[in-house]
This record gives structure tokens, C-alpha cells and sequence, in this order.
């Protein structure tokens, strides 16, 4: 608890892990600067801002939140930096990825997910659901092979949504609500043979 922005900032080159659970008291900042940053117990956002600045090529896991705010991974000299969600979490913030990726391995209650352009979402989980997607122009959401997104709400593109397939799998897409128009990509994965 703060009258300032509290942070937790790795300057080692090392991952740091923190295994305990954590509660913010005031808006949050998370930054894997020099090294990847891991939190392994539960985040409570307590309605506050979570924001993530991180060094180039750093990765910042965390194993779920929850709390009404929500989450930003903001641009930092652009550095590009990775976020991962490993676990189910229940926070109903927006998140808004303005740069870097954000990479989801279970269920988001986000009220919406927003990816800005230069900035992607990567679906790398079974039967992932989000509640409402939007790709502005310049952004990407990529569903691995084999692994599935649900959209129950609204899913606005206006940047490019790709399905990939490979020899293990094809990635799948189920929407629930309102669907734009877009650029979506569908790939199929052929065997090494002769194909047209």
C-alpha cells in the first residue's frame, strides 16, 4: 500500500521467482527488465492496475489473478516483452496488450481483451475462453496447433487472426456473439507428398 506505484523490478540477468501470494494496495507495475520474472501463487489486483514494462526478449508468468482491475503491458523503450498467463484467472478488468505479446494458457474473465497494433495474443491452451475480443488495426492473434479459443462476446478484427496447423494439430475458434468482418487466416498443414 502506497501513495506511490509500487513495483517489483528484476535487474539480475537470473529468473526471479516469487511463490507467495501477492495483494495490491495501489496501482502495480511488473518489470522483467534484466532477467524473466515468475509469479507462481495467486496475484489479487484488489481493483487496482496491473501495468508491465520489461527488458527485450524478458518473460513475465504469472499463475492467475484475480481482483476487478485490469492489466496492461505497456510499451518500454521499445522493448518487446512477454506475458504469460499459465493458470485461470478471474480478473475483470480490461487488458489492453499495447505492445509485446500476450500469451494465454487457460481461461481469461477479462472484460475484454484488446491487442493494439505491433502487439499480438497467442492462444497456447486447450479450449481457451475470453469474454471479448478486439484486434485493432496492426494486431495479431495467433491460436496454436492444436489448441482452441472461445470468444463468448463480441470479437471485432480489424487486424489478422490466424489458425495454425501443423503435423500434431489444427487450432480451432468457437464464437459466441457478433462477429466483424476481418482478416482471419486459416492454414491446413499437408503431409510431405505431393498436394494442389
Amino acid at each position: 500500500y502506497s501513495s506511490n506505484y509500487a513495483k517489483i523490478e528484476n535487474n539480475s540477468s537470473a529468473n526471479q521467482t516469487i511463490n507467495f501470494p501477492l495483494k495490491w494496495g495501489n496501482v502495480m507495475e511488473l518489470r522483467p527488465v534484466s532477467g524473466d520474472l515468475t509469479i507462481t501463487s495467486t496475484i489479487n489486483n484488489n481493483g487496482y492496475w496491473t501495468d508491465v514494462y520489461g527488458g527485450n526478449g524478458k518473460t513475465l508468468s504469472i499463475a492467475s489473478m484475480s481482483g476487478t482491475g485490469g492489466l496492461t503491458i505497456k510499451k518500454n523503450n521499445n522493448n518487446s516483452t512477454t506475458v504469460k498467463i499459465t493458470g485461470t484467472s478471474t480478473y475483470t478488468g480490461k487488458t489492453y496488450v499495447d505492445f509485446g505479446t500476450l500469451e494465454l494458457q487457460a481461461d481469461l474473465s477479462s472484460e475484454e481483451i484488446i491487442v493494439l497494433s505491433g502487439a499480438k495474443l497467442i492462444i497456447n491452451g486447450n479450449d481457451v475462453d475470453v469474454q471479448k475480443l478486439t484486434i485493432n488495426s496492426g494486431g495479431t492473434v495467433e491460436v496454436l496447433p492444436g489448441k482452441s479459443l472461445t470468444v463468448n462476446g463480441v470479437l471485432t478484427n480489424n487486424g489478422i487472426l490466424t489458425l495454425k496447423s501443423d503435423a500434431n494439430g489444427t487450432a480451432t475458434i468457437k464464437t459466441l456473439g457478433t462477429v466483424t468482418n476481418g482478416n482471419y487466416k486459416v492454414e491446413q498443414y499437408l503431409a510431405s507428398q505431393r498436394n494442389w
